[in-house]
């Protein structure tokens, strides 16, 4: 499908669902939005202190609400509670946050959804108000079957398809990439996704819901502790000033420190210039920080971003930002935007390619993995780490000072392991059984291809003149 139609495609789904009434009914009822009125004049979820006269509510302090979500008095008063249109009894009824699922039934509440009319407000005027599933109806007049073939270039069949299955296949999950969580309007977009889980009773049940390949890999589960040393940090940030080289020193032996000063990326899209916006509730405030000013880009180097697609004005940092940098250089295994931008391309292998081990764990799959890949690289590509550490080799060369090899120490000499077991804090043992075998889990190391840079085949692409 087209890029940057994904709300579109949703929508057109959620027509689908809602017109030919795939939808589980008790399911919309009981745990969505859909029933609550809107009123027309503001488009704001009608209060219940709006309707009924002297208002108190009945939220109780036992519930869900306050004694797991942690929901204070102050904030209950700030959001107050909603109001339905009731089928038993034909009228109004106002609704707290805790009346959801069999507490909605007991309550012997039957929310209408679709529903619109007047209703008189405790002020004396009137105000008309509709369902959200009315208003919905009305929005998703311009999403029909042929309309978002057309808006998404997805053949209207697949279309039609896709939502028969989400409406029959139990459970569904829908999993989305991370591009739409980096542009604005992203809580619209994530919204449509979200509507056929929550049409379809696909929330809240194994197997179910809407998730976002968010693209960060779960540092977290590699914690630091004293017994088995600085965990993550030890990985990405052990003290280039006293690298340990050690093959047999324990994870709590490196020396962690890190020198680097974080940075806000947007202070960067906004042009290395100060970023000093108006606020409505803080007035004038200073996003750089209120220590430093971030000084000019004078290099890049990334690894696995695009960061031209996270940029919420693309124009912006191709035509004014990215020509005032003296040096990019992008590492990724996809020919993405901020490859085609850069000064230097250096291809990455995919997991399947790696020629040696790697770990991680991700949000999607919070498992470790370990593992090596099974194929030979299909093109002139190498693993991250080879490419940072022939980087690394290269500075050595032209500087002199071999700081930068030794920080990379183990991977040039074929032992990434070392890294590895730091990492999980254990004990690197060497002995040897009868017949060259290691004692414990076999590790080989891989073969290696050449210490120096890749390179595309091509030239590489020059960023455009400002």
């Amino acid at each position: 499908m087209r890029p940057a139609t994904d709300a579109a495609l949703w929508l057109g789904v959620t027509r689908l669902l809602m017109d030919r009434q795939w939808y589980d009914a008790a399911f919309v009822k009981q745990f969505t939005d859909f029933p609550l009125l809107i009123r027309a004049d503001n488009l704001k979820r009608l209060r219940a202190h709006e309707v009924f006269p002297n208002y108190r509510s009945a939220l109780p302090d036992d519930g869900p609400s306050k004694q797991v979500q942690g929901l204070t008095a102050e904030q209950h008063a700030q959001l107050g509670d909603f109001v339905i249109w009731d089928r038993r009894s034909n009228a109004p009824k106002p609704i707290h946050r805790d009346l959801v699922g069999r507490k909605l039934v007991e309550a012997n509440l039957d929310p209408a959804l679709d529903w619109s009319g007047q209703l008189t407000l405790v002020d004396g005027s009137t105000v008309e108000v509709k369902t959200a599933w009315a208003q919905y109806q009305v929005h998703l007049q311009d999403y029909d079957l042929a309309s978002v073939a057309e808006i998404t270039g997805a053949p209207a069949g697949m279309i039609e398809q896709l939502a028969q299955d989400i409406a029959t296949i139990k459970p569904c999950s829908i999993h989305q990439g991370e591009g739409i969580n980096h542009w604005f309007h992203a809580t619209e977009a994530n919204r449509a996704a979200y509507l056929p889980a929550m049409l379809t009773g696909n929330l809240g049940r194994p197997g179910a819901g809407v998730h976002g390949w968010a693209g960060n890999y779960k540092a977290a589960l590699f914690q630091g502790s004293k017994l088995t040393g600085p965990g993550f940090k030890g990985w990405v940030a052990e003290d280039p000033f006293h690298p340990n080289l050690n093959e047999h020193a324990h994870g709590r032996e490196v020396e962690a420190h890190a020198y680097t000063k974080d940075e806000e990326p947007a202070y960067w899209n906004h042009g290395d210039l100060p970023l000093i916006v108006n606020t409505p509730k803080e007035g004038r405030k200073v996003f750089t920080g209120q220590t430093h000013m971030p000084t000019p880009t004078k290099a890049m180097l990334f690894t696995n971003v695009n960061l031209i697609n996270n940029a919420k004005w693309a124009y912006g940092v191709i035509k004014n930002v990215n020509p005032r940098v003296e040096l990019i250089v992008s590492i990724d295994i996809q020919a993405t935007a901020s490859v085609e931008y850069s000064d230097l391309a250096l291809p990455a292998n995919s997991w399947c390619e790696f020629e040696d081990l790697e770990i991680t764990a991700s949000c999607s799959n919070p498992f470790l993995q370990i593992w090596k890949g099974g194929i030979r690289p299909l093109y002139d590509s190498k693993d991250d780490l080879s490419i940072l550490a022939g980087i690394a080799k290269g500075l050595a060369q032209v500087t002199g000072d071999t700081r930068f090899h030794d920080y990379f120490h183990f991977e040039h000499v074929g032992k990434r392991q070392v890294y590895i077991q730091r990492l999980l804090g254990h004990l690197h043992h060497h002995r040897r059984l009868p017949g060259g075998r290691h004692h414990g889990r076999k590790v080989r190391s891989a073969r290696r291809r050449t210490d120096e840079l890749p390179h595309l085949p091509a030239d590489p692409v020059l960023r455009a003149d400002p």
